[in-house]
């Protein structure tokens, strides 16, 4: 193998490769542009940016791996509040009728429906049983209205003992959990900001839950008699609930959201021989989304700006742009198809790659790896992390020889076995294929509008791409095939009481409950015979409506727990039991 891996590195360095750092920097220029407003999955921008990608294909003479290079599949890109959103109170036969927008306003990841119940007062919502505290002991809200505080009664620290149970989304699964019909969740006295109703991308919460103001809900339970300053007055200072049924109050709320969707779109194109019928397939990938004008997913959530997106992942996709444009050029060169493909929905959950692979255009069997290029901009001090090192068994050699072969124009690799990762590539490693991952690293730029064309090092991309081509070059003249290989994770035997399941989600999923996209080799969920397509309704006592319940669920075992799951697979209700691993 070691002969055969050197025979391919001196055919590689023998080929002229010339990759452009002016095509390169012109390239993310225009991609990072205020003209194409951070290319937001599903925007008009965005479809630009896929109609400049797909005329560089056929500029360099890539034929369309799809119809017209577009690859296009259906998106939630935005929810809207409907006509049918009204939020009263009866306190003793009067109305008290909430204003949209200045008494509340529906959380946008809520149900929609229609609720008509008595109120209950449930405190913080909180139910934390291993920490002696519990909003809901002595109280029946099956089927109520049931009224909850922001925050947590202790003072807004991290090192509070009720801290990780204040995030909202944990207090729902658990009023949820234990009946409540519809959820109102209150700000505290000094918060005057009711949430924003910003699409998210994230699942429905199961069932109607609003925000509503301080001021509003103390004038209602004064109406009734019922003094809330006083009784989180007294929570606090005792530490302890002081929860109860709100008498001759009746809550009537309708919540109507929209969820609208449009077209995302994929751009594929292929280099090939003039026989490819018997031939395996290399897939060079990159996306080409961003995050718009933010804030979802900004690490500048308070800032409303273009987020340019230069590094991430403007750098990729001219990294991609160039390969296509030298192999279209030397298609002598080609002896085993390539497919350059430019995903979208990148940032919202790998959807335009799980689609891919869930879609291809050619057999699937017959893609022999994936080489994903996602943040390759910003060398610095030569090192290039490579990710999916462990997912061939070829992998690790090649790329240290091929490394060494470059002499004083080597880089620091950084190797990473895993074959899953925050990218594209984990689409492809979850269907069994090899993948490769170049990277760069984060910084201080990262999902921020400051991540602008003219802080990218543009030599360092230069070699970084040129490096890739090189692994290209190898596995063209190669007579060896990737062989694709499980890297099993391996659990921690200590370092805290964080457990895992080792599943990976399906973001696209609309399901009722947490669909899966595939398991991680060797994990928790493998071992007890999960699997992708499995949608996981509940663990222990607790329903699974997202992967905020999943995440919520998990913080409350230990390592070494058994568990039982239940899930639907093919339509059917099973279950399992699942002994959760150390993280």
């Amino acid at each position: 193998m070691k002969r055969a891996i050197l025979f391919v590195v001196l055919w590689a360095v023998a080929a002229n490769a010339q990759i452009n750092p002016d095509s390169l920097k012109s390239d993310i220029k225009f991609l990072a542009s205020d003209r194409l407003q951070g290319r937001l999955t599903g925007s008009p921008q965005a479809a630009d940016a896929a109609e400049w990608i797909a005329g560089k294909f056929k500029a360099y003479g890539l034929i369309p791996a799809v119809p017209e290079y577009f690859q296009k599949y259906d998106f939630n890109s935005k929810a809207v509040l409907g006509k049918n959103n009204s939020l009263a109170f009866f306190v003793k036969g009067k109305q008290f009728a909430a204003r949209l927008h200045s008494d509340y306003v529906p959380y946008v990841f809520s149900d929609s429906g229609k609720v008509k119940s008595p109120l209950v007062f449930a405190g913080y919502g909180i139910s934390a049983k291993d920490s002696s505290y519990d909003d809901y002991a002595g109280i029946d809200v099956k089927g109520k209205a049931v009224l909850i505080m922001r925050g947590s009664p202790e003072e807004d620290s991290t090192n509070a003992r009720l801290y990780r149970f204040s995030p909202t989304r944990m207090k729902l699964m658990a009023a949820r959990d234990k009946g409540a019909a519809v959820v109102l969740v209150a700000n505290g006295k000094e918060d005057k900001s009711l949430a924003k109703f910003e699409y998210d991308y994230s699942s429905r919460a199961g069932v109607p839950v609003v925000n509503i103001s301080y001021a509003f809900a103390k004038r209602v339970l004064i109406a009734s008699g019922f003094d809330l300053e006083k009784a989180l007055a007294k929570i606090e200072k005792t530490q302890e609930p002081n929860s109860s049924l709100i008498k001759r109050v009746e809550v009537s709320i309708s919540v109507d959201i929209s969820i609208l969707g449009t077209k995302a779109i994929n751009v594929a194109g292929m280099v090939a021989p003039p026989i490819i019928s018997d031939s395996t397939f290399y897939v060079i990938g990159a996306h080409y989304d961003h995050l718009g004008w933010g804030p979802y997913g900004s690490m500048a959530p308070d800032t409303i700006a273009i987020h340019h997106g230069a590094d991430d992942n403007a750098s990729g996709v001219a990294g991609l742009l160039e390969l296509a444009r030298y192999y279209g050029s030397h298609p002598q060169l080609v002896k085993k198809p390539i497919l350059f493909v430019s995903f979208s929905g990148e940032e919202e959950g790998l959807l335009g790659s799980q689609y891919f692979v869930e879609h291809p255009p050619v057999d699937k069997s017959k893609v022999a790896a994936m080489l994903n290029m996602d943040m390759v901009g910003r060398l610095r001090n030569d090192k290039l992390i490579i990710g999916g090192i462990g997912s061939a068994l070829q992998w690790e050699g090649l790329v240290k020889t091929l490394d060494v072969e470059l002499g004083k124009d080597s880089l620091k690799l950084s190797l990473d076995m895993a074959g899953f990762g925050p990218s594209d590539h984990a689409s492809f490693y979850v269907k069994s294929i090899p993948v490769l991952f170049f990277f760069t690293d984060v910084h201080s730029d990262y999902h921020k509008p400051s991540d602008t064309y003219d802080k990218v090092n543009y030599v360092g991309e230069e070699r970084v791409v040129t490096f890739v081509k090189s692994i290209i070059d190898s596995l063209q003249e190669a007579r060896w095939v990737p062989t694709y290989a499980k890297v099993v994770a391996a659990e921690k035997p200590s370092g805290g009481p964080r457990v895992y399941l080792g599943t990976i989600p399906d973001f696209g999923s609309q399901a009722n409950g947490y669909k899966l996209s595939g398991v991680t080799p060797g994990s928790p969920a493998e071992k007890a015979g999960l699997k992708g397509g499995d949608v996981i309704t509940k663990i222990g006592d607790k329903g699974i409506k997202n992967i905020y319940d999943l995440t919520y669920v998990l913080q409350e075992l230990k390592p070494g727990e058994k568990v039982v799951v239940e899930y639907i697979r093919d339509g059917k209700k099973t279950k399992t039991d699942v002994v959760v691993g150390r993280k």
